[in-house]
């Protein structure tokens, strides 16, 4: 909610006014859909909003303690073998039952030794968003049905990183959920991939294509798109 907010502040210093078209990628649906449901009751028209393969809500997350890096660094390794062509392979016995600093540390000199390029720091954004996303618990307040039309862009496949999507009774439903919220269409595109490959190519080009016609959008503005 806090985000939400945030982000509504920041958008209206650009337009003030409205009406809104909002888009999320992952996590970023939950928020969109926050800030769809705060700008519908201040009286602002939201009239379309652009999901990428996110959910409305995270109703079935686990409580996973923050401070402790648990099944996450292993989560980020399955991202970076299969989906990013690393080749990383730590054993449970190096990691496990060690702290904090040290599991990190000992992370961070394996990933040196692969083709991967990424800093200390950056690996440690990595986890600290992994771990607060998959923790977040958010039930919208829905005080009335959005009228907003909803395009949905699901991916067709799911990787070991996306485990907490198959706890959600959610990720069963073709359009996540998203119907239930709104009293508009919601118009569904599955693309192939993974959640992480969503918005690389050729899925960019598909998403494009599709985009243009729900917003509407002639070629000459293909630019603002790219």
């Amino acid at each position: 909610e806090e985000q939400a907010t945030v982000f509504i502040e920041e958008m209206q210093k650009i337009d003030p006014h409205g009406p809104y078209t909002i888009g999320g990628y992952s996590v970023g649906g939950m928020v969109a859909l926050e800030m769809a449901l705060q700008l519908q009751r201040k009286g602002f028209e939201v009239s379309k909003l652009v999901i990428f393969d996110a959910m409305p809500m995270a109703e079935n997350n686990e409580s996973v303690p923050k401070d402790s890096l648990g099944a996450y660094l292993y989560e980020i390794l399955d991202v970076l073998n299969d989906e990013f062509g690393a080749d990383i392979r730590v054993e449970d016995t190096d990691l496990i039952h060690k702290p904090k600093e040290t599991q990190l540390q000992f992370l961070y000199e394996s990933i040196k030794k692969s083709d991967m390029s990424i800093s200390e720091s950056e690996l440690k954004g990595l986890i600290e968003v992994s771990v607060a996303n998959d923790t977040c618990v958010y039930l919208p307040k829905i005080d009335s049905e959005l009228s907003a039309d909803v395009i949905l862009f699901r991916t067709k496949e799911v990787t070991l990183s996306e485990q907490q999507k198959l706890k959600s009774t959610l990720y069963t439903q073709k359009d996540y959920g998203w119907q239930k919220l709104t009293n508009r269409t919601v118009k569904v595109h599955e693309i192939p991939g993974i959640h992480e490959t969503v918005l690389q190519s050729p899925n960019v080009e598909y998403i494009e294509d599709a985009l243009k016609k729900f917003l509407s959008i002639k070629d000459s503005n293909k630019e603002v798109l790219a």
